[in-house]
């Protein structure tokens, strides 16, 4: 009769230490997706930094042309009020002539180069536009799939807690029925035991990858100000 109990009560343990397992695998996967959807969210960041940073330098290209047409203007008035005071001096105004010419042509130039660079510019910025309309769409797929495989997660952590609630009655019921052996009590302890040592297991796992994102978040970051500095050096359009 006390060999039909004992075997009744390692049952009944077994079947009420599964859920805890369970649990706990499942917390490890919610920490996981929540991961993949951090991953997610800084990757739709940095799409718009690039397209902030995009627009910045557009704008720059417009100012750079605008200030440039504004010289040009000024100096062809700059020549209409030389000929007019050097009217009388033509050896002098040949060779400021001259000068302006050559002036002239190297305004020209620059205009024509920081034309292209304008539209190089443009070109790169509806490239960078459409790229990012292309990476929301996809990120807005794995984001549906990913709120499905939570939803999914939640439904099944759900149905565990009224399994653990229904075992933990069960056990109540044992429990006043009658007293645990030692044995059994210290079998139950060194499972909660482990599973506390697989929960702080997880939790540094967790701290790690947390450490790492913020690493890879600040490496991206050195990045793009190191990105935005080259672009702006006058050697970068030539």
């Amino acid at each position: 009769m006390s060999s039909n109990s004992t075997t009744s009560n390692s049952s009944n343990d077994s079947s009420a230490s599964h859920p805890q397992q369970n649990n706990s695998l499942k917390r490890k996967r919610t920490l996981e997706m929540d991961m993949e959807q951090t991953n997610l969210e800084m990757k739709s960041v940095q799409d718009k930094v690039d397209l902030a940073n995009l627009e910045m330098k557009l704008s720059k290209a417009k100012s750079d042309l605008a200030n440039l047409e504004m010289k040009s203007i000024q100096d062809k008035v700059d020549l209409q009020n030389l000929l007019k005071e050097e009217i009388n001096k033509n050896e002098k105004l040949a060779v400021e002539k001259e000068e302006y010419k050559k002036r002239s042509e190297l305004n020209s130039e620059e205009l024509t180069q920081l034309k292209k660079d304008y539209v190089k510019v443009v070109n790169e910025f509806n490239k960078l536009k459409g790229d990012y309309q292309n990476s929301s769409k996809t990120m807005l797929n794995e984001k549906n799939e990913l709120a499905k495989k939570l939803e999914k997660i939640n439904k099944e952590n759900t149905k565990l807690k009224e399994e653990k609630n229904l075992n933990l009655k069960e056990l109540q019921k044992y429990r006043n029925a009658c007293q645990l052996p030692t044995d059994e009590k210290t079998a139950l302890l060194r499972q909660n035991n482990q599973l506390s040592i697989e929960l702080q297991r997880a939790n540094s796992e967790l701290t790690k990858c947390r450490n790492e994102l913020a690493l890879n978040l600040k490496l991206v970051v050195s990045f793009i100000f190191f990105y935005v500095e080259e672009i702006n050096q006058p050697w970068y359009y030539r």
